[in-house]
Protein backbone atom coordinates (compact mmCIF):
# COMPACT_ATOMS: atom_id res chain seq x y z
CA UNK A 1 0.00 0.00 0.00
CA UNK A 2 1.33 3.51 -1.06
CA UNK A 3 1.02 6.45 1.11
CA UNK A 4 1.35 10.03 0.51
CA UNK A 5 1.76 12.98 3.19
CA UNK A 6 2.29 16.35 2.14
CA UNK A 7 3.49 18.65 4.97
CA UNK A 8 4.14 22.35 4.70
CA UNK A 9 6.48 23.97 7.04
CA UNK A 10 6.52 27.83 6.97
CA UNK A 11 10.13 29.14 8.74
CA UNK A 12 12.00 32.28 9.06
CA UNK A 13 15.70 30.52 9.94
CA UNK A 14 19.50 31.83 9.40
CA UNK A 15 20.73 30.08 5.94
CA UNK A 16 22.76 27.51 8.12
CA UNK A 17 20.14 26.32 9.85
CA UNK A 18 18.08 25.39 5.94
CA UNK A 19 21.11 24.04 5.19
CA UNK A 20 20.71 21.53 8.15
CA UNK A 21 17.47 20.71 7.44
CA UNK A 22 17.77 19.98 3.97
CA UNK A 23 20.82 17.34 5.29
CA UNK A 24 18.48 15.51 7.39
CA UNK A 25 15.75 15.48 4.89
CA UNK A 26 18.22 13.72 2.40
CA UNK A 27 19.77 11.66 5.34
CA UNK A 28 15.90 10.75 6.15
CA UNK A 29 15.05 7.74 3.92
CA UNK A 30 11.19 8.13 4.38
CA UNK A 31 11.35 11.44 2.80
CA UNK A 32 11.31 10.92 -0.60
CA UNK A 33 10.89 14.61 -2.20
CA UNK A 34 11.11 17.95 -1.19
CA UNK A 35 11.07 21.77 -2.08
CA UNK A 36 12.67 24.44 0.02
CA UNK A 37 11.72 28.13 -1.28
CA UNK A 38 13.12 31.87 -0.21
CA UNK A 39 10.89 34.59 -0.55
CA UNK A 40 13.89 37.16 -1.50
CA UNK A 41 12.04 40.51 -2.52
CA UNK A 42 9.35 42.77 -0.18
CA UNK A 43 6.20 41.77 -2.80
CA UNK A 44 6.78 37.89 -2.24
CA UNK A 45 7.19 38.76 1.50
CA UNK A 46 3.99 40.31 1.57
CA UNK A 47 1.72 38.18 -0.61
CA UNK A 48 3.00 35.08 1.38
CA UNK A 49 1.99 36.86 4.63
CA UNK A 50 -1.49 37.66 3.15
CA UNK A 51 -1.83 34.07 2.30
CA UNK A 52 -0.97 33.21 5.97
CA UNK A 53 -2.99 35.17 7.31
CA UNK A 54 -6.19 33.93 5.30
CA UNK A 55 -5.35 30.56 6.66
CA UNK A 56 -5.46 31.84 10.21
CA UNK A 57 -9.37 32.93 9.93
CA UNK A 58 -11.86 29.88 11.62
CA UNK A 59 -13.80 28.15 8.82
CA UNK A 60 -18.02 28.74 9.34
CA UNK A 61 -19.26 26.40 11.57
CA UNK A 62 -21.80 23.95 9.27
CA UNK A 63 -24.75 25.71 11.24
CA UNK A 64 -23.70 29.05 9.74
CA UNK A 65 -23.60 27.38 6.19
CA UNK A 66 -26.98 25.97 6.97
CA UNK A 67 -28.55 28.99 7.65
CA UNK A 68 -26.87 30.93 4.82
CA UNK A 69 -28.49 28.43 2.35
CA UNK A 70 -31.66 28.51 3.55
CA UNK A 71 -31.52 32.69 3.17
CA UNK A 72 -30.19 32.21 -0.05
CA UNK A 73 -32.97 29.92 -0.95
Amino acid sequence: MLAVISTLCITTVAPAAIAEIERRFRINEEILRFVTMKYDSKREIAAWNGMVEKTKKPAPTAAVAEKKEEVAS
